[in-house]
């Protein structure tokens, strides 16, 4: 009688996973679809665009010339701009990840509190996502001050660090710290305007977490910070390795990435094969480091 009992429970266990599942798929099927629709049929061109010679017809048609990979020998061995760019652009994303991981954090731990207008803070936070797309961010880019802010140049005196850039040298501390530090205390507005997505993430996470461990780590006397450690941080590590990966993604794709606004220029001045060959890989570049980062941040991942 109790195997009997015992393989019910486990049926229905097994029904209930399976419904959980269907449902994930479900909520992926939009994205599933956009996939196999907008990305893998451009994607298949633009690889066969990077080992032709394209040239334009006097009516306007595409005219393709195979031309094997002397579009990526042109990358690698004479173009003196690509490899300088993309080396800048690898050493920029490992702060741009840094911070935007951490202050996430913080600000997710902040609005996990029960306080009086909290969703409204939380929609505050969560704007950036949604001006930062469409025509929203169109018309912004349009208006002089709006550029100013969100572009993080250095023009705005709002985001310099030049007080400390003189207490610095006074200190005797190398120009090369100095200036990443400037750079950091720049855009740093702009690299909070681009947490909203991981703020949102973390802040789902924070709500996963079973009340039951803070409670016994109240009754073993934790303080908030050995509760932070113990509790929250490992309870968090799954979602920080989605927060991370999606954080590489959105740097690498940034519009305001100097190759990616490289490869736009070339497309605009019809240089599709070279251009092609140039997103080709960085493609697989940004696949390699995902892949990578992966395997290492999923190795500590917890699982409760």
């Amino acid at each position: 009688m109790a195997e009997i009992i015992s393989g019910t429970e486990k049926r229905k266990r097994l029904s209930l996973r399976a419904k959980d599942s269907l449902s994930g798929y479900l909520f992926m099927l939009p994205w599933l679809l956009g996939l196999i629709f907008f990305f893998i049929r451009p994607l298949i061109q633009v690889v066969w665009y990077s080992f032709n010679k394209i040239t334009f017809t006097p009516e306007g048609k595409i005219h393709a010339v195979f031309s094997g990979f002397a579009n990526y020998k042109r990358l690698f061995f004479e173009d003196s701009e690509f490899l300088p760019l993309f080396v800048e652009s690898l050493s920029g994303i490992v702060i741009d990840v840094i911070f935007i991981t951490f202050f996430s954090i913080f600000v997710a731990l902040i609005l996990n509190k029960k306080f009086f207008g909290r969703t409204l803070v939380r929609a505050i936070f969560f704007l950036p996502v949604i001006i930062a797309s469409g025509v929203v961010i169109e018309v912004l880019n349009n208006e002089s001050v709006a550029r100013l802010l969100m572009s993080g140049e250095r023009s705005s005196t709002m985001f310099q660090a030049g007080g400390l850039s003189d207490l610095f040298l006074s200190a005797n501390i190398p120009n090369g710290i100095i200036e990443v530090f400037n750079s950091f205390i720049t855009d740093i507005f702009n690299l909070s305007w681009r947490c909203g997505v991981q703020i949102l993430l973390f802040l789902a996470g924070l709500q996963t977490v079973p009340v039951h461990l803070y409670e016994a780590a109240e009754v073993e006397g934790c303080t908030a910070w050995e509760k932070f450690w113990m509790i929250t941080a490992p309870m968090l590590t799954p979602v920080m390795v989605l927060n991370v990966i999606y954080t590489v993604v959105d740097t690498f794709v940034d519009y305001n990435n100097e190759i990616v606004r490289f490869i736009v220029d070339l497309t605009r001045r019809l240089a599709l094969d070279y251009g092609a060959a140039m997103g080709v890989v960085y493609f697989l570049s940004i696949l390699i480091i995902v892949v990578i980062v992966y395997a290492i941040l999923n190795k500590r991942s917890f699982s409760y």
